[in-house]
């Protein structure tokens, strides 16, 4: 029914292609694709639906033995883990506080798990980045969207008054880290394909013609606001409001702090654009 619709609505608007046997060819592999893709997520559902638990570490200062294979250790003593990507050697963040593409990867993963408390989200943030050098500073529900992470990472501490505890120095340079969560939900979901569905079908017809290449940037930006629905619109330009006010939000608490945004699929793609509005 798919390879019938898809022919006949190529007959009727460029019928230049339809009898082109390339195109046909291409448009057989384009649904094998997809009849493969279906089965693969059917076959995978389970894993995907399967949450990590509220305790499960995605990095931590110190290996604690057989039971962490597969986690990383940001301590940086371990020259084996090295990888020959020039991304794992640039950091960001304050020079008193620098983070690491790892540290970002960490708590833009934590920003999918279902800690019950802000507590044990900081309790997290400590075996991560080690005792009294990451405190929570937001936490959204995991019902929020988008969901909300932030973290402050210091590098000096003082022990604070009447406890002796190590907490990070107030008038320190430090850097605070947003995560935004990926698609998790089905709202999610339906913004992920508003953002990007018009743009798959643009790179699609790109294959068969200069598409991309030719036209002006300006009119493909007015191209695909034409096909995204207004109510998506709404939802999308709703997160964005969000974002922008908790990283101004964080950025009027802390305003010595250098400020970070990560984030993972949709969640990176909304952290990029807060970024480029800061």
């Amino acid at each position: 029914v798919t390879i019938w619709f898809l022919s006949q609505t190529t007959r009727k608007l460029v019928p230049m292609y339809a009898n082109n046997r390339l195109f046909r060819v291409q448009l057989v592999f384009l649904i094998g694709f997809l009849i493969v893709f279906s089965a693969a997520s059917v076959i995978l559902k389970e894993n995907l639906q399967q949450e990590p638990a509220a305790t499960d570490l995605w990095m931590t200062v110190e290996g604690m033995g057989e039971d962490t294979r597969g986690v990383f250790y940001n301590d940086g003593r371990n020259s084996s883990l090295a990888t020959p990507y020039p991304a794992c050697k640039l950091w960001w963040g304050s020079p008193q506080a620098k983070v690491s593409i790892l540290d970002l990867g960490a708590i833009a993963g934590y920003a999918y798990i279902n800690h019950k408390t802000e507590e044990e989200f900081e309790k997290v943030l400590k075996q991560t980045f080690g005792e009294a050098k990451a405190t929570s500073v937001h936490y959204d529900n995991v019902t929020e969207m988008p969901r909300v992470v932030a973290a402050r990472i210091c590098e000096s501490v003082s022990p604070q008054l009447n406890s002796g505890q190590l907490m990070p120095t107030s008038e320190a340079e430090c850097t605070v880290v947003i995560a935004v969560r990926g698609t998790s939900n089905q709202m999610e979901v339906l913004t992920d394909l508003g953002l990007f569905s018009a743009v798959a079908v643009m790179q699609f017809f790109d294959k068969l013609s200069p598409l991309c290449g030719t036209i002006p940037a300006q009119v493909i930006g007015t191209i695909l606001q034409r096909f995204r629905s207004r109510f998506l619109k709404h939802v999308q330009k709703k997160m964005v409001e969000k974002l922008t006010a908790t990283a101004d939000l964080l950025q009027d608490k802390y305003p010595e702090d250098t400020l970070v945004l990560t984030g993972h699929s949709l969640g990176g793609s909304f952290a990029e654009t807060i970024g480029a509005k800061m």
